[in-house]
């Protein structure tokens, strides 16, 4: 049996993902401090704008944790990709990225938080545009989610370890 030369050496499985994020974190952070620049020539320097970096912090950390899992499901099948397609763009909507949530009915704000976008949209949003610090309901949110996303990446990475060589 021929082994692929990542079968014959030990690699660090997650580097792989964590090359892509960094990447698009390098991309993204001219953006992202135009918009603290733009929230604080706007409104003003407050403390709550300190809590911009634990969100974008945390948020690289959900792209790292959901980008591993999404490449082990990748991996042992390719149509995943093409349903992920599906899931981002119904989660871009799902999310209040282009409306405010005082704009979705009081009734289906729940629903809102079973998108792992929300809690981060939610506390940007917060500390941008109203120069307020996010509640601490975005950030149990945002720990419930980052533990999510860890569980299942352990759990998946605990039954597939051994596959994915051959996978790829």
């Amino acid at each position: 049996v021929v082994r692929s030369s990542a079968a014959s050496h030990v690699y660090k499985r997650p580097l792989f993902p964590l090359r892509t994020v960094l990447a698009s974190f390098l991309i993204y952070l001219p953006l992202f401090l135009v918009m603290v620049g733009l929230a604080l020539y706007y409104k003003g320097f407050t403390w709550a704008v300190l809590w911009f970096v634990p969100l974008w912090l945390s948020l690289g950390l959900l792209i790292l944790l959901a980008g591993s899992l999404l490449s082990l499901m990748t991996a042992a099948s390719r149509d995943s990709a093409e349903v992920l397609g599906l899931f981002l763009s119904v989660g871009f909507f799902v999310a209040p990225i282009i409306y405010p949530m005082s704009r979705v009915p009081e009734v289906l704000r729940p629903v809102l938080w079973l998108n792992p976008a929300t809690p981060w949209v939610t506390g940007m949003r917060s500390v941008l545009l109203t120069g307020e610090t996010p509640s601490a309901g975005v950030f149990i949110a945002i720990a419930a989610w980052l533990a999510l996303l860890l569980l299942l990446l352990s759990w998946t990475y605990q039954r597939c370890s051994e596959q994915v060589v051959d996978w790829l």
